[in-house]
């Protein structure tokens, strides 16, 4: 499997631009303006490619975090938008995944 090292804040600015290939921009932006004090956590996208000829995008420290996709681009925008769900819903529900309380370098509030 190819794996690909993606900060969060890639994973925002990919969402929010739409565009992955325009994402890599705003992350080097991004990072000129992250204090010293905070660390972006990384998490690992796993990519295969299925007997059909799809793909199939992974991020394992995410249980259930995976997307088809018919290109290798489409298959991580889709696993993108489901990484942020899962990390909304589990923020919103008060249990975090151990990588959601350890995005930032500082905890994240509780109540």
């Amino acid at each position: 499997m190819l794996a690909t090292h993606l900060g969060v804040a890639l994973w925002l600015s990919a969402v929010m631009s739409r565009q992955v290939g325009k994402s890599y921009a705003i992350l080097l932006n991004m990072k000129k303006s992250i204090k010293s004090s905070t660390r972006l956590s990384s998490l690992v996208v796993e990519f295969d490619r299925e007997e059909d000829g799809r793909w199939i995008a992974e991020i394992p420290k995410l249980p259930g975090v995976m997307a088809y996709g018919s290109t290798k681009r489409n298959a991580l925008q889709r696993v993108y938008a489901i990484a942020l769900r899962t990390l909304a819903d589990s923020v919103e529900q008060g249990s975090f995944f151990t990588p959601v309380s350890r995005i930032f370098g500082y905890g994240v509030a509780r109540g």
